[in-house]
């Protein structure tokens, strides 16, 4: 997949730091912190989804809170949760997202020959666990819905509140692809998206 023509201008600008007023800053400082009530005394670091994101106040702080709550609060463990937003990226076909996940793959523990993996049709190559990642993921995103089978494989490895997050998680992570994709919104500095 190619994602979107990252070299077409954005569809919606990132608000520039000229632009943000107290308000933006202090929605800027909670959105690019994992702890915050350290952000405060923070600059607000200059991350395209949010600047772009933020131009919508009423919708940015919800969409925030839920994103926020599914990356650092989530119970899901943190390689199934990246497996599944790689996925979904991939599926979605959203370069943003795919360069800003490919960094929390590392931190969660997968290899980039993995990563690189997720981005192939054929999953029989990887676990059971993490081809049944990969399979609800993309029933989830191409049906809007999981099988009968899917789900109960699911809920023989996890807790019913835990698959309620999974369909949360990749369901939030579409909608943000398409939020990603739709304004066109440019790759941050230092990041690479699909090779």
């Amino acid at each position: 997949m190619q994602g979107y023509e990252t070299a077409v201008e954005p569809r919606i600008l990132p608000l520039a730091p000229a632009e943000w007023t107290p308000r933006v800053v202090r929605e800027l400082l909670v959105a690019t912190r994992a702890n915050p009530a350290k952000a405060e005394a923070e600059t607000p670091v200059e991350v395209n989804i949010y600047s772009t994101f933020v131009r919508h106040p009423r919708l940015f702080e919800p969409w925030r809170s839920v994103a926020h709550a599914l990356l650092f609060d989530g119970q899901l463990p943190p390689r199934e949760r990246e497996l599944a937003i790689l996925r979904t990226a991939w599926r979605a076909d959203c370069d943003y997202m795919w360069a800003q996940h490919r960094r929390h793959a590392a931190n969660a523990g997968i290899s980039e020959e993995e990563v690189e993996a997720v981005a192939v049709e054929d999953v029989s190559a990887w676990s059971d666990d993490d081809r049944l990642v990969l399979v609800a993921s993309d029933e989830l995103t191409r049906d809007a819905d999981l099988s009968t089978e899917t789900w109960s494989a699911l809920r023989r490895r996890w807790s019913e509140e835990d698959v309620m997050e999974f369909v949360v998680l990749v369901g939030g992570y579409r909608l943000t692809a398409s939020m990603l994709n739709s304004f066109r919104v440019p790759l941050d500095e230092g990041t690479a998206g699909f090779s």
